[in-house]
């Protein structure tokens, strides 16, 4: 069973949105498993796989760069899906992650 990620560009650029599998627990792997371009006010899906732990940030310079991170994990305790969004290595952009129904939503920008 494979989860998925719609990325949503609602701005008026292209964007590049990376995805970076965790290497273990707490982590972190600064190479891009995978990467999409998003064009303006378009959406693409990703396929993760199960029990899938790692980020979704947009890229804009190299992947060390102070960027705002999706922080997820599929699949994780008692089979639920856990996440945040994190600035602790700075921002980069907005971010809102919420589920199909709208029923949870997380969002970050420079006023949250």
């Amino acid at each position: 069973m494979s989860n998925s990620i719609k990325v949503i560009n609602r701005a008026n650029k292209r964007i590049q949105i990376g995805f970076f599998k965790n290497r273990g627990p707490c982590q972190p792997s600064f190479d891009a498993e995978q990467t999409i371009e998003v064009e303006p006010n378009a959406s693409k899906s990703v396929e993760l796989a199960h029990e899938w732990e790692g980020r979704v940030q947009k890229v804009s310079g190299a992947t060390t760069d102070p960027a705002t991170w999706a922080e997820i994990h599929f699949n994780a305790w008692q089979n639920m899906t856990f996440a945040d969004i994190s600035l602790i290595r700075g921002y980069n952009g907005k971010f809102v992650c919420a589920d199909d129904y709208g029923n949870k939503e997380l969002t970050a920008n420079r006023d949250s």
